[in-house]
């Protein structure tokens, strides 16, 4: 049975220090007293039984303070889920602070499991209806996570939707190989849902990573690349845009680990070149009929497949052209691993591209391990007017923790970098 995994247990008399020291409540203020204490006493007291307990965590879940409501309801859920209690106190535990406006996800994910354990489907639809990616009369929507995903599928397909495979590859090429994956599509089998070819072999891939089988997950990777690559070169050839695309970005991290284990990044290397220059072969660039997503995507798994092979100076290459189709801080973890490739290749060349390095990136503080690199290479080998130059062109750039790193690496030879 699916649990939960976010919960505590805190079992001596300290708990209450504890709980103040180490669960921080940023949005939110209480007091040890009143409806609050009850749940103090549930997670402290050794001396009280089960249903005590949980009528202590019911009464704070209920009518504590904000953040003792929450806490007392994620508490009493684990103890039901791990007990296969009344998962009925858990559904209307949970659904009361849904209603009262809270938008925590690990409540609602809650919600949804307790009606999955009871077989209450028609109350799972409902729910998923009400609170999944719906605005809450605050305005905010409750953020979505693999198991809101999951029963919003299982909702999908006890609603008898004619989108249901359709809602099922979503959820394979949004969402990692897990437990969830596996139950989701023993649902699938149940109600003898018809799958195209495609998302058959996408699901037995993801069952294989789950599995640990990863010599024959790579086999079946490269049949979704085979196919992956009939669908790019049709399209292209009808003049369509390709956004039918089997390879998010979940699904390239895992063809990514596939390829580490079972040694087949030379095979998977040759689709990704060959998807790159597919667009130029019909006469297009890439942006024109690609997504930025997943062409950012081609250049970030090729560039770390030639990375793992160590051939650093194309690694830097690919994630170069990849940087302009990515922003925030996909942006900076792309031009991170540029810079450190091109490090790895030529500290030289690294060093002369310092200036297009502090041009483009928006938080020094992320560079800051491959800066020190960088400065400790030319110290060692005492290259100090590099040094110098290396600082003359960011040091009024970064910040000032940046610079004084770069400081305490400098020899004293009688000169001041300041």
């Amino acid at each position: 049975m699916l649990k939960l995994k976010f919960l505590f247990h805190l079992k001596n008399k300290y708990c209450i220090v504890l709980v103040l020291a180490l669960f921080p409540f940023p949005s939110y203020s209480f007091d040890i007293s009143g409806n609050n204490l009850p749940y103090f006493h549930a997670i402290s007291d050794s001396n009280l039984n089960k249903v005590k307990i949980k009528e202590n965590l019911i009464h704070s879940a209920l009518y504590g303070s904000n953040a003792i409501r929450i806490q007392a309801a994620l508490t009493l859920a684990e103890l039901v889920f791990k007990d296969s209690g009344d998962y009925r106190i858990v559904s209307e535990v949970c659904s009361s602070l849904l209603d009262d406006g809270f938008t925590e996800s690990a409540l609602l994910e809650s919600l949804l499991e307790s009606y999955y354990l009871m077989e209450d489907y028609r109350s799972l639809v409902s729910a998923v209806s009400k609170y999944a990616a719906s605005q809450t009369s605050s305005g905010t929507v409750i953020e979505s996570s693999q198991e809101i995903e999951y029963y919003s599928f299982l909702a999908e397909l006890y609603e008898d939707n004619n989108s249901v495979a359709d809602d099922f590859r979503e959820l394979l090429v949004r969402n990692p190989a897990s437990e969830f994956i596996v139950d989701a599509y023993r649902h699938i089998q149940e109600f003898e849902v018809g799958l195209p070819f495609s998302t058959v072999l996408l699901v037995e891939f993801k069952i294989q990573l789950f599995n640990r089988k990863y010599v024959p997950a790579s086999r079946t990777m490269i049949q979704l690349l085979n196919l992956q690559k009939e669908t790019i070169i049709d399209t292209l050839d009808n003049g369509f845009i390709v956004d039918n695309v089997i390879l998010t970005p979940v699904i390239f991290n895992e063809m990514y680990r596939v390829a580490n284990i079972s040694g087949k990044g030379f095979e998977f290397l040759t689709f990704i070149e060959e998807f790159l220059i597919f667009p130029s072969l019909a006469g297009y660039e890439p942006g024109e009929v690609y997504t930025y997503e997943f062409i950012a995507g081609l250049y970030e798994t090729a560039g770390y497949l030639k990375r793992r092979k160590g051939n650093f100076a194309d690694a830097s290459d690919l994630f170069i052209q990849g940087l302009p189709f990515v922003t925030g801080r996909k942006h900076e973890k792309m031009l991170w691993y540029w810079y450190n490739s091109l490090l790895h290749y030529s500290p030289e060349k690294a060093a002369g591209q310092i200036g297009l390095l502090v041009d483009r990136w928006t938080d020094p503080d992320y560079f800051s391990d491959v800066l020190t690199e960088l400065a400790t290479f030319f110290v060692q080998q005492g290259q100090w007017t590099v040094i110098r130059e290396l600082l003359d062109v960011y040091r009024s750039q970064v910040r000032m923790n940046l610079y004084q790193n770069m400081l305490i690496l400098q020899p004293v030879r009688g000169w001041n970098l300041i």
